[in-house]
C-alpha cells in the first residue's frame, strides 16, 4: 500500500509542508509527530526544519502494520421499518 511512497521518500530531507501533503496532515500535525519522536526532524537553521525520509518510511511501515491488524466489527441491529 505504502511501498511506492516509502521508496519515494527514503534518503531525502523533506519540508514539513511536503511531508504534510504526502501524508495528508497539517504542518502542525507534522511538528507534533516530530516533537513526540514519531518522525525525525533536523534543524538546518533558526527557522528551517527538515524531516528525514527514512523516518517517514519507518512511520509509514509502523502505521501499515497497525492498519493490517484485524478489527472486530459488531453488527448493529436496526429498528424495523414501518
Amino acid at each position: 500500500m505504502f511501498e511506492q511512497l516509502i521508496e519515494k521518500v527514503k534518503g531525502k530531507l523533506l519540508s514539513p509542508d511536503s511531508v504534510g501533503a504526502l501524508l495528508e496532515l497539517s504542518r502542525s500535525q507534522i511538528h507534533r509527530l516530530a516533537k513526540e519522536k514519531e518522525i525525525e526532524a533536523v534543524k538546518l537553521g533558526s527557522r528551517t526544519t527538515r524531516i528525514t525520509g527514512d523516518s517517514i518510511a519507518a512511520y509509514l511501515e509502523r502505521k501499515a502494520g497497525v492498519m493490517r491488524t484485524p478489527v472486530c466489527v459488531k453488527k448493529i441491529k436496526t429498528a424495523p421499518s414501518a
